[in-house]
This record gives C-alpha cells, structure tokens and sequence, in this order.
C-alpha cells in the first residue's frame, strides 16, 4: 500500500475538518428545528385550549339563551291560558245575559199579548 502525499493528507484532514463542521451545524439545525417544532406545537396546543375555551363559553350562553326561551315560552302560553279562560268565562257571562234579555223580553211579550 502506499502512503498518501503531504497534499492528498492535507487534503484528507481538511475534508475530515469539513464534514465535522458539517455534522455540528446539522445538529445545532434540528436542535432548533426540534426546538420551532415543540414552540409551535405549543402555540397549537394553546390555541385549541383557547378555541375549546370559546366553544365552552358559546355553549354555555347557548343554554342559557334557550333556558330564557323555554321560561319565556312558559309564561306566554300561561298568559294564553288565562286569557282564553277569561274570554270563554266573558263569553258564557254575555250568552247567560242575553238568554235571560231574551227570555225577559218574550214574557213582556207574551203578557202584552194577553192584555
């Protein structure tokens, strides 16, 4: 075997120094490659911590809001109740009267009739 020239060994050690710097540069790289990565893992896992946070608080006004409604509802078909039972009592009160006027006003009638 020979021996490599002074040149080819200097050569040789550059190159070896080349790819040595190299390999430390690529690992500084996916250092803070790896380290970009985790922070905007982070920023995602933060930003669907707050969007879960918003969807949690519309949910909440969602029920409540229809909560509102179902009292509201409530109330409006209560009121329907009692005025539909106060018409129908107001109804019966007139139709009462007027058979009585009627019936009034036929023996008037009648008794003028007999005179």
């Amino acid at each position: 075997p020979t021996t490599p020239s002074p040149t080819r060994r200097k050569r040789s050690a550059e190159d070896r120094d080349e790819r040595n710097s190299d390999k430390r540069r690529n690992a500084r790289s996916t250092v803070a490659t790896e380290e970009d990565r985790a922070a905007g893992n982070q920023q995602a896992f933060d930003f669907l911590e707050a969007l879960e946070g918003m969807q949690d608080r519309q949910q909440d006004r969602n029920l409540a809001f229809q909560s509102q409604l179902a009292k509201q509802q409530h109330e409006f078909e209560a009121q329907l109740r009692e005025r539909e039972e106060r018409w129908r009592q107001e109804r019966d009160q007139a139709q009462q009267r007027f058979q009585s006027d009627l019936c009034m006003s036929m023996m008037s009638f009648q008794a003028n009739l007999l005179k």
